[in-house]
């Protein structure tokens, strides 16, 4: 059985079940309900209004030549989509990126290789076309310190790191190459407890903290984004039993 990772972050063989329940935590979304003449309207209404579009257009996603996985796949957000029974004539100009519609949006499914594809179909009447680009993962950090120990080198083929151990007030130091910035840092202490967000949104290449890790499930969790590319990473170093 050929194990998919979702997204580019984690998808694979169940092999982390406490960083699985951390991760539920960030994918939850919002609906967002208007109201016309003190008449709430539901979600399909407002999204039956609005211009058929790619909500990112021109993605650029990567895989990870260490992480074991053998297929990925990605879901492509249509505004003013709600269905699949909307999305016709679907198609991919390369055979080694299929597509499936979905109810708003496209699945795009990939594999090991650097590729292109011309993604295109018709909602609501309205042709859409957007460039789907797959390219080798390449390590983003320039240093990842946790007291004086460095790290770096373990997300050279893949973002994600797992070791025993703990760390007790210790100084975590990140440092991105060049045109890369951090959109968010988040800290998990332990299994089931809070998270703690931190320099959400500042778009800085550092960060650095004084932070402790203990208990399954614990770990640093570092989202970055290539200014250049276009290209978003999750970085996550985790402590494992």
């Amino acid at each position: 059985m050929e194990v998919l990772r979702i997204n580019g972050t984690v998808g694979e063989n169940a092999m982390r079940k406490g960083i699985k329940k951390v991760l539920a935590l960030i994918l939850m979304t919002a609906v967002v309900l208007t109201a016309v003449n003190l008449t709430p309207q539901s979600a399909a209404e407002v999204q039956a209004a609005v211009t058929p579009e790619f909500v990112s257009p021109n993605p650029v996603y990567t895989y990870k030549s260490g992480d074991g996985v053998k297929r990925y796949y990605a879901d492509l957000r249509i505004a003013g989509c709600t269905k699949s029974s909307e999305i016709h004539a679907l198609k991919s100009s390369n055979k080694n990126i299929k597509v499936k519609a979905l109810n708003g949006m496209i699945r795009v499914e990939y594999g090991r290789k650097a590729c292109k594809a011309k993604i295109t179909c018709r909602v609501n009447g309205k042709k859409l076309a957007t460039n789907f680009t797959v390219k080798k993962y390449t390590n983003p950090l320039s240093s990842l310190k946790i007291g004086g120990k460095e790290f770096k080198s373990k997300f050279n083929q893949k973002t994600m790191y797992g070791q025993k151990g703990s760390y007790k007030k210790k100084q975590l130091r990140i440092q991105l190459k060049k045109n890369w910035k951090i959109t968010a840092v988040s800290v998990h202490t332990s299994s089931g407890k809070s998270w703690i967000f931190t320099e959400k949104g500042k778009g800085s290449a550092s960060f650095s903290r004084q932070i402790s890790l203990a208990g399954r499930g614990a770990g640093v969790y570092i989202y970055c984004t290539d200014t250049k590319t276009g290209i978003s990473e999750q970085l996550i170093f985790y402590l494992k039993d």
